[in-house]
């Protein structure tokens, strides 16, 4: 058995995981971690304060693992939470002496944590085959603060990732007369930010989401509060779950990731039941969309990642790699 720290970096909190693993499983040992971005001046001072709450330090483990979002150059990762900006990652690493340690995106840590078997055991199948695909090519994406995209591809065993920043591509339009009304008013509450218009993660994210419930209902509506879509109108579900699936479905055909799409991020973690009923006809609906294609994507298997640590299960899978 060897011991493996997952940490998970994200807005406003960092959250870190104690693991064994014996070369296939990973077994959470004790609970995690968590530090809210405000409670910590800097990198240190963030590793230390998990380090205290894990009862051990992050470097006793044989490997670390960090996923995170932003840029990662020269040993330096970008936060806006932490002063300057700046995370003297590397520096930190040589003084405290540890021994292995990865810093990787966070959907590089969400595709990596569609191949653990403790995420694909709680995954919650939406359509298409049954089959978790592995080895093989699968794709991710996943509504949350954006809208994170990543390719996993097995190369003789060893899995690629591939991020991307798909989710600044120009919103989908395939069924313009029924798009018209929203797209209108999509364009006059949000500046546009595309030479073609707008991104698709003004619609496909938690602000979007928001807007969305906003455009059904005639009221704004706070991103941060909680959503009961039981009080809600069936409109709502229907709307965002077609342009997440018209933007899959493109993702998934442009990445040639098409053994399997595992779908993440808060926005499906913390509202499971969008993709039901009226709000899964319609992400079907915009998956298939391409005509050609339709068969191919609508046997794929399709999941949504419930497990609530993937990002510190994928930044531990990552970083295992290291130890083989």
């Amino acid at each position: 058995m060897q011991q493996i720290v997952g940490v998970d970096i994200g807005g406003t909190g960092a959250r870190a995981q104690l693991y064994e693993w014996d070369g296939e499983k990973f077994v959470a040992i004790g609970s995690p971690a968590e530090v809210r971005m405000a409670d910590v001046s800097g990198f240190p001072e963030l590793v230390g304060a998990l380090s205290r709450l894990l009862g051990q330090p992050l470097g006793e483990a044989d490997a670390i693992g960090f996923a995170a979002t932003g840029l990662f150059q020269n040993g330096i990762a970008r936060h806006p939470k932490f002063p300057k900006g700046i995370l003297e990652v590397a520096t930190t690493a040589l003084r405290l002496g540890w021994k292995r340690w990865q810093w990787t995106n966070d959907f590089m840590a969400e595709a990596a944590a569609t191949q653990v078997l403790e995420v694909q055991s709680t995954a919650l199948h939406i359509c298409g085959g049954m089959h978790h695909p592995k080895p093989g090519k699968v794709s991710v994406v996943g509504p949350g603060t954006g809208l994170g995209h990543a390719a996993l591809y097995d190369c003789s065993g060893q899995p690629f990732i591939v991020t991307t920043e798909a989710g600044h591509s120009a919103v989908p339009v395939r069924y313009r007369a029924e798009q018209e009304a929203f797209l209108r008013f999509l364009s006059s509450r949000v500046e546009h930010d595309h030479v073609d218009g707008l991104t698709v993660e003004r619609v496909v994210s938690g602000d979007g989401l928001a807007l969305v419930i906003e455009f059904v209902t005639g009221k704004p509506w706070n991103p941060m509060a909680p959503i009961v879509l039981t009080t809600l109108p069936e409109d709502v579900a229907r709307i965002f779950c077609l342009y997440l699936g018209l933007q899959a479905g493109g993702y998934v055909l442009s990445s040639g990731a098409w053994d399997g799409l595992y779908l993440t991020g808060g926005v499906l973690k913390r509202n499971p039941e969008l993709l039901t009923g009226v709000g899964l006809e319609s992400f079907i609906r915009g998956l298939t969309s391409p005509i050609r294609h339709e068969g191919m994507l609508a046997a794929m298997p399709v999941w949504v990642m419930t497990h609530p640590q993937t990002g510190t299960l994928g930044a531990a899978a990552n970083v295992s790699q290291l130890l083989k």
